[in-house]
């Protein structure tokens, strides 16, 4: 463990780079460790800043590792922190990696943006009801493209794929009716370029893609379904995800 003077000290260190003389540095304390900046020399009064902004910096209180970050609240890097570290064995290395390329981090929510698409797109999402399972996934990965390594095709997750809304609606419909039998109504999440074909979740959360050779599932749940599309991954067959034991 780190205590606040080691923390100082190391942060003094990092800041100080570059400078002939060590740098006064101020801490912030949170539960895993400390945010650390150069304290802003005074100024005259009605003088502007001698600067704006600058690096900070969090001292990991287990490790003693140190991380760079933005010039935002210390609060707000605390606050984005704690989200990553709970994170951190969610994705393996390869897929959470592939995740952040796509703009996915930590603590994502654009529920708003997910809001305007179910409003501007009522009429014709009427027929999907959405699952919490479905709304949570999307306020997550909306709006993320992921291209798995070795593949030309992507996947893109928006609560309306561009080719449900104009020719191949009866069709879609049609899947729809058929995966009902098993998992119940289900809800697009997306679309996937191989086809193209869609990506939809049950209430259950178990994400299938919806082809037009044949249905296949991805997984119990969403991130098992990233891993999968992810890591490029031979689909199997829908059948056999109804008929594997419950996961609740």
């Amino acid at each position: 463990m780190i205590t606040r003077d080691e923390a100082h000290e190391l942060a003094q260190a990092r800041l100080s780079a570059g400078f002939d003389e060590p740098q006064e540095i101020s801490l912030y304390e949170f539960d895993l460790g400390w945010v650390a900046w150069r304290t802003p020399k005074p100024v005259a009064p009605g003088s502007p800043p001698t600067s704006t902004g600058g690096p900070q910096i969090v001292v990991d209180r287990e490790t003693g590792d140190i991380s760079r970050w933005p010039s935002i609240a210390p609060s707000a890097i605390a606050e984005q922190y704690t989200a990553a570290h709970a994170e951190a064995d969610r994705f393996p290395p390869d897929v959470h990696a592939m995740l952040t390329k796509a703009g996915w981090f930590p603590g994502r929510n654009v529920s708003e943006t997910i809001d305007a698409w179910l409003q501007r797109d009522a009429q014709v999402l009427a027929e999907f009801p959405i699952s919490e399972a479905a709304r949570t996934a999307l306020n997550e990965f909306g709006g993320l493209v992921i291209r798995p390594a070795e593949s030309q095709y992507r996947s893109l997750f928006s609560p309306l794929p561009d080719g449900v809304a104009t020719t191949r609606i009866s069709g879609f419909v049609e899947e729809y009716e058929d995966l009902a039998d098993y998992a119940g109504p289900a809800f697009p999440l997306g679309d996937h370029e191989n086809g193209p074909c869609e990506i939809v979740m049950d209430p259950r959360g178990r994400v299938f893609m919806l082809h037009w050779s044949r249905d296949f599932f991805l997984g119990h749940g969403m991130d098992e379904a990233l891993v999968t599309l992810c890591r490029n991954r031979r689909f199997p067959s829908a059948m056999n995800g109804f008929t594997e034991p419950d996961q609740d």
